[in-house]
């Protein structure tokens, strides 16, 4: 089970560099923070849902509100890095998911998060071209 914990692990080295309390830093406590309850709440079972769209609509909404704080946090231009540890630690839940059996393996969650990282990624360069004109 502590493969999951990897994505996040790397993730918390890659962010926290210093203790000075700044915008910045706030912002990278921030995406601790959303990483670790992202982790508690993927294996708490809420029972079945009947409908899937709101629960991929749940998914999708996780990960693109947590990719728009970690890349706001990170100034380094390691884009492709972080977009790739987002993407591992989303699908690293749902495998951890299917071997501790709390909640189900489901393909559809993966892609939900995923176009979450994405969609999350594409505001912030979008966002950040505007900011600097």
């Amino acid at each position: 089970m502590w493969f999951f914990w990897i994505a996040s692990v790397l993730l918390t080295y890659y962010l926290l560099r210093s203790t000075v309390f700044s915008t910045e830093n706030i912002l990278k406590l921030l995406s601790i923070l959303l990483i670790i309850s992202i982790l508690i709440v993927s294996m708490i079972n809420f029972g079945n849902y009947s409908n899937q769209f709101n629960d991929n609509l749940i998914h999708f909404s996780m990960y693109f509100f947590l990719t728009l704080v970690v890349f706001a946090a990170s100034k380094k231009n390691h884009y492709l890095v972080l977009l790739l540890l987002l993407i591992i630690m989303g699908i690293s839940i749902e495998i951890a998911q299917y071997f501790t059996g709390l909640r189900y393996f489901e393909y559809m969650d993966i892609i939900a998060n995923s176009i979450g990282v994405f969609g999350g990624y594409l505001i912030y360069k979008i966002s950040r071209k505007l900011l600097e004109n």
